[in-house]
């Protein structure tokens, strides 16, 4: 996800030349899309021009992300280690505080639980 991808997210709730402005607001203020994307609704309401809805917005997307990239596996799923490493992205994505997970696999990489 870039600029371009952030601009186009905003101009679903506000109008382009808004959407442009607070795009560059936004870049301004937390300087990449990661930081953009994790920001909490307080931190994305201390940027100028950004209103409640705006704030509210950018993590209700990326909670959805992380629900897409965790949808996909469960127990009895086999995957390869990238496919491991962009689900782990998804579930770990947005978390604020230390979370543990514990995936058990058995020796052909197939999930037998996840707690």
């Amino acid at each position: 996800m870039n600029r371009s991808c952030i601009s186009e997210l905003l101009s679903e709730i506000v109008s382009a030349e808004r959407a442009v402005a607070l795009t560059d607001a936004l870049y301004r203020a937390f300087g990449t899309t990661e930081r953009i994307m994790r920001a909490s609704a307080e931190d994305l309401l201390t940027v100028e021009g950004v209103d409640m809805a705006v704030a509210t917005y950018f993590p209700l997307i990326g909670a959805l992300v992380a629900r897409s990239r965790c949808e996909k596996f469960g127990v009895g799923d086999v995957f390869s280690e990238s496919e491991f490493v962009r689900y782990l992205s998804g579930v770990f994505l947005g978390l604020a505080v230390e979370t543990v997970y514990l995936f058990s696999l058995d020796g052909a990489n197939c999930v037998v639980g996840i707690d």
